[in-house]
């Protein structure tokens, strides 16, 4: 299985919940570094299949699209494949 990555801001939420969170999803939490000014609390980077980055972006980064590609659009994350 070939893993993709994103990275971003993520705030209101511990480190310790969020990773427990991401567990229902089949994702994982790889870094945490702070976040920057005017951006989040932290800057996180998820590694995991695509369709399971993007069901839980639906589910808790309130995005509305249905492919990667519209992922990294609309949130404006970094990624990799």
């Amino acid at each position: 299985m070939t893993k993709a990555k994103i990275i971003s801001d993520i705030s209101g939420i511990s480190i310790r919940q969020l990773k427990k969170e991401v567990k229902d999803f089949s994702i994982k939490v790889d870094h945490v570094s702070p976040g920057y000014m005017g951006g989040g609390e932290y800057e996180v980077t998820f590694s995991g299949k695509k369709s399971d980055l993007i069901s839980y972006a639906q589910r808790h980064l309130g995005f509305e699209g249905n492919t990667f590609t519209d992922l990294k659009e609309t949130l404006n994350m970094e990624w990799r494949d």
